[in-house]
């Protein structure tokens, strides 16, 4: 119970802040097996064994930190300065 406090605590301090996060999503296809019978006005319907692929995407957090917007900026300035000049400046 403490530990599920403790990371309440984390994320209500953490809201409306900004983060940088790094992320993964991965899909995954589920073959699902459908089995069901359905009983109206005296008609009976049965569908057995019908197979469906499923798919999802799942997202997952691995790493999140504060911006560090000097080394952020000096990153950005690197990116810049190594396009080539531009032939109309």
């Amino acid at each position: 119970m403490e530990d599920s406090d403790a990371a309440k605590a984390k994320l209500t301090e953490a809201k409306g802040k900004v983060w940088n996060l790094s992320c993964r999503v991965k899909q995954e296809t589920y073959n699902v097996r459908v089995s069901f019978t359905i009983r109206q006005n005296s008609i009976l319907l049965i569908f057995r064994n019908i197979h469906q692929d499923v798919t999802r995407l799942r997202y997952g957090i691995n790493r999140a930190y504060a911006p560090d917007y000097a080394r952020d900026g000096l990153h950005l300035l690197e990116l810049v300065r190594k396009y080539p000049p531009s032939v109309n400046a």
